[in-house]
């Protein structure tokens, strides 16, 4: 009688291979798991430098005068469709602008620097929170 020849996979190959699986899992899983994060701190870094650029804009059609208060009425909709938003990791996504003549907040939106203060007219992230690679996002 011949012998019938089987082929498969023992429980011990089936146990290793499931190991492999979940030493790649633990290795890769913290490496994408600040991608969101990452992705949304890049794309406050570009509407940070959008408002900048339109608040230069302004600067120069003003004969030199950036707008006094909230910024919000003076570039929607003549330069700006809508504000972008600001994404941070700690506060909800915003696209409030606070304006300040003096200290700092920590809204999580957008902040001017309006008239009262040594650098009117610029905009920042109202932020005191650090991003992935330890920066202050005010700073930026």
């Amino acid at each position: 009688m011949p012998k019938i020849k089987t082929t498969g996979y023992t429980l011990i190959e089936l146990m290793i291979v499931v190991a492999v699986i979940g030493i790649l899992a633990t290795i890769g899983t913290p490496k994408f798991a600040n991608l969101t994060r990452k992705s949304h701190e890049a794309i406050t870094k570009g509407n940070l430098a959008i408002l900048r650029t339109t608040l230069d804009v302004y600067f120069s059609d003003n004969e030199g005068f950036y707008p006094y208060g909230n910024p919000t009425s003076s570039l929607i909709p003549r330069y700006l469709d809508q504000m972008p938003r600001c994404y941070t990791h700690h506060h909800p996504q915003s696209t409030n602008i606070q304006d300040y003549g003096g200290i700092m907040g920590d809204t999580g939106g957008w902040g001017y620097w309006m008239e009262a203060h040594s650098e009117w007219g610029k905009i920042f992230i109202d932020c005191t929170h650090t991003d992935l690679r330890g920066t202050i996002l005010s700073t930026w």
